[in-house]
């Protein structure tokens, strides 16, 4: 009886030095977004200045929403719930446990995230929104089997996450998975973020 292969995982520093060059090389545009239950350093929501030619980022993030950060990712993404119901039980438990003071992303972001150009997602899974963001991931995938998916996640219940996590990569809507010992990942978001800007263009 075949065992199944370990999936292969990176820390943040073997990411950025090994894999992000990888996914960079050769493309002139970028469509990139960072969506997080906590947050991406302290960088707002919505579109991040580049100074790149070719290169998009945006934020999405609880931080000053009154949605969560799928909500607005989802719509970034132009993606269409099916079971929206559910999905609204998942988010009351992880907005009890984020920020309760949020506030209406300035400006919100219309641009699609997904529709046709060269695009790449940076998701956090943590324990409290596991579900939505898996969900999220798959209804992406879905949409644009060419988008590049990383997941960064924190090592707790790392066993599950390895399992859950594996389940996606064997299906081929995550490309990439990272693991910190930083709980929220909110600064190794931002460190991927700038690693991001820096190596662009790669030719």
């Amino acid at each position: 009886m075949q065992t199944a292969s370990p999936i292969k995982t990176e820390k943040v520093e073997t990411f950025i030095k090994n894999v992000l060059p990888g996914i960079l090389k050769g493309k002139t545009s970028l469509n990139a977004l960072f969506v997080t239950y906590n947050g991406v350093g302290h960088l707002p929501n919505g579109p991040v200045e580049t100074k790149k030619a070719g290169l998009k980022i945006t934020v999405s993030s609880s931080r000053n929403n009154e949605r969560s950060p799928y909500d607005l990712a989802f719509g970034i993404a132009s993606i269409t719930r099916t079971d929206l119901g559910m999905m609204r039980e998942y988010l009351e438990v992880e907005e009890n446990k984020g920020e309760r003071s949020q506030k209406k992303a300035s400006g919100g972001v219309e641009k699609a995230l997904l529709d046709g150009e060269d695009s790449l997602i940076i998701a956090y899974l943590g324990m409290t929104a596991m579900p939505t963001c898996l969900s999220f991931l798959e209804q992406c995938h879905a949409k644009s089997p060419s988008t590049f998916i990383v997941v960064l996640t924190c090592d707790c219940d790392k066993d599950k996450k390895r399992r859950l996590l594996g389940e996606l990569v064997e299906k081929g809507v995550v490309n990439s998975i990272i693991f910190t010992e930083h709980c929220g990942g909110n600064y190794q978001m931002e460190e991927i973020l700038d690693a991001l800007k820096e190596q662009w263009p790669v030719t």
